[in-house]
């Protein structure tokens, strides 16, 4: 099976906006629908139950939309919808997570955020149609996090992701369009690195073909590992694979039955995870000559569920919702406990976020909504050459 653990960490009626783990797996920063920060210890036990609560942090006036834990300098960084953004810092000596406040300089919600695989810098997606780019700012003896604007959206963005360089941010917007654009900073990059493009454009710029168009709000977007590949998903159930060595070119689209995806992430070079609407992980693989596929539905539950098998008495995920609120409005009972076995998937709710933790000397995909869940599934049992990833 593919499915190892879950666990209600928080009840269904707060939920999860967005968790992350540090390098080791064994500590994880989660929020639970508010505008605090939870950090759990002993995560590395299997029982969830013993995992304890060590910190809760309270900076944010508003929720928290987005939070990265960096492997590199095993910082946080949250952002939230009150426009701000706090990089915590971990002081030992008295055992407290040290806010640092940053200067986004934006007037509306923040609404994803992301460090660099190098530690060095970070980026935050905004409803204000920029992208606000972080670093420390150490030429005055000050511990302030300033930032530098990129400005070339029309629309929300939604999500980013670093390339492995450090220099290249992929974004998606509400405004259908994908960019790939130039994030190289003389303060923090000693030597430019356009990656698998020709040459470097200037901070801020669009590399040549970078502007990728999607039919609907691009949702997703991630690198593969060694930075050639770029995955774009998008509301209209599709996945978009573009080659950045070949003049962006977009080798396949990939059209799936199921609903639209709210995140994804490469599995080594062969392989993608998508979580969203349907409740749900699905696996999406290369099957050679540029052409990519859904591979299946990982999970376990709903493959092995009577509604999957095609049962004539099997219940929809529509039906399933329809009696959660039936329960609820005619008999007064509890919805998670009227629709116990309505559900086929083990999500009650659509999927918002998906991390990759490590696992001893594997991978796993961590994955929460607002059911309160956080569900764990097994990468090596997927079938794919994993290789490296990053934790991000």
């Amino acid at each position: 099976q593919t499915m190892q653990s879950f666990h209600q960490i928080v009840p269904p009626s707060v939920g999860i906006s967005c968790h992350a783990w540090n390098h080791t797996g064994e500590m994880l920063a989660l929020c639970p629908g508010s505008n605090e920060l939870y950090i759990y210890e002993n995560c590395h036990h299997s029982d969830p139950n013993k995992w304890i609560k060590a910190h809760v942090l309270k900076e944010h006036d508003m929720l928290i939309s987005g939070i990265s834990w960096s492997d590199r300098n095993n910082k946080i960084v949250t952002c939230s919808h009150d426009r701000n953004a706090f990089v915590w810092k971990y002081d030992s000596s008295t055992n407290q997570w040290v806010p640092t406040l940053c200067v986004l300089r934006i007037d509306r919600a923040a609404t994803y955020v992301q460090w660099s695989p190098d530690g060095a810098k970070f980026a935050v997606g905004s409803s204000n149609k920029t992208i606000p780019v972080c670093y420390l700012d150490s030429s005055q003896s000050s511990d302030w996090y300033v930032s530098r604007i990129i400005k070339r959206h029309k629309s929300t963005v939604v999500k980013l992701a670093w390339h492995p360089n450090s220099q290249i941010l992929a974004t998606v917007s509400s405004d259908r369009r994908c960019r790939i654009i130039s994030a190289t900073m003389n303060e923090i990059d000693r030597n430019a690195d356009s990656g698998p493009f020709a040459s470097h454009v200037p901070f801020g710029e669009v590399y040549p073909n970078g502007e990728i168009l999607c039919n609907s709000w691009a949702n997703a977007v991630d690198w593969n590992s060694s930075g050639s590949l770029l995955a774009v998903a998008s509301h209209d159930s599709t996945i978009q694979i573009v080659d950045c060595t070949s003049n962006c070119q977009i080798l396949h689209t990939i059209m799936y039955n199921s609903l639209p995806l709210n995140e994804i992430r490469f599995v080594g070079e062969e392989g993608i995870v998508g979580v969203g609407h349907d409740m749900e992980p699905l696996l999406f693989s290369s099957a050679g000559s540029g052409k990519w596929a859904m591979k299946s539905k990982i999970d376990s539950e709903s493959l092995n569920s009577p509604a999957k098998r095609g049962s004539a008495n099997s219940v929809t995920k529509v039906a399933s919702a329809r009696a959660m609120f039936q329960a609820k409005t005619s008999r007064g009972e509890d919805s998670a406990n009227a629709t116990q076995s309505s559900f086929k998937t083990t999500h009650r709710n659509v999927i918002t976020h998906l991390q990759v933790r490590p696992n001893n000397s594997s991978y796993q995909i961590s994955t929460t909504g607002p059911d309160g869940l956080i569900v764990f599934w097994e990468i090596g049992s997927l079938g794919l050459n994993v290789g490296s990833m990053s934790i991000r």
